[in-house]
């Protein structure tokens, strides 16, 4: 069973993590296997889409690092939408939400490529 699902809208690739919890080993590799099949591939118009997920591991959290550095290497940023109150406070605390674009909902993120 896949752990992202790819969506593509109005010509951005939403990566949908098809996890509600990011926290074992196994859930981890799969979904950064995954992603990073696709920041490898240098797309330009990609969000993060955590909707699904209610809570995240810090190995979850040194994982989405890592993918915005692979961003980064490529001279883009990561966008995330749907990211829930939880995660959202963790983000804060963390500091992690000065590392990402976070956008509440997938049109909002759409719109912020048109900005650009």
């Amino acid at each position: 069973m896949a752990s992202v699902i790819k969506v593509e809208r109005n010509g951005v690739l939403f990566l949908v993590i098809d996890r509600e919890r990011l926290v074992d080993d196994m859930s981890l590799q799969g979904v950064q296997r995954e992603i990073m099949e696709v920041l490898d591939r240098g797309e330009s118009r990609v969000v993060l889409d955590l909707s699904r997920i209610s809570f995240v591991s810090s190995a979850a959290l040194g994982m989405l690092v890592r993918f915005r550095k692979r961003r980064s290497d490529h001279g883009l940023t990561l966008k995330m939408c749907g990211v829930g109150t939880m995660i959202e406070e963790t983000f804060h605390i963390t500091g992690m939400s000065l590392l990402f674009e976070i956008y509440k909902t997938a049109e909002e993120a759409i719109a912020s490529f048109d900005q650009q």
